[in-house]
């Protein structure tokens, strides 16, 4: 029983080593090309954060510009004191979109894995044994 288990253990790792040579260079090639194309998503968000940011930075003034608004006589309307939650947000959701734009853009592997696609497919296969 158990040298049958040996054998079928033995017969499977002959087919993987056999599957591994010859499609091994394949393999790494489609494995470098998966990550440049992963790093080329990360960053192509960075425009799409910017923009939103600004967007977003844009509301945050104007709720700020209708707050402190003043009417003929140079009081503010009571109603104008509802401005501020919407102008925080913005301003908050500003921050937040800016954060992510600037995490992705200071994304080293991101940029290695863009030029030395084969690199970056190092660092995750010695991260992921690492245990990182």
């Amino acid at each position: 029983m158990a040298a049958d288990i040996q054998f079928n253990v033995d017969a499977a790792l002959a087919k993987l080593e056999a599957l591994a040579v010859a499609h091994g260079p394949q393999a790494v090639e489609t494995a470098a090309q998966v990550a440049q194309v992963n790093a080329i998503n990360t960053l192509s968000g960075i425009p799409g954060y910017g923009l939103l940011a600004a967007v977003a930075a844009f509301g945050a003034h104007w709720c700020y510009r209708r707050m402190i608004a003043k009417d003929e006589d140079g009081y503010t309307d009571t109603d104008q004191v509802f401005w501020v939650i919407p102008a925080g947000l913005s301003a908050v959701g500003s921050f937040v979109l800016l954060c992510a734009a600037v995490t992705a853009l200071f994304d080293v592997w991101a940029w290695v894995a863009l030029f030395n696609p084969k690199l970056a497919l190092a660092h995750a296969i010695l991260a992921k044994f690492a245990g990182l």
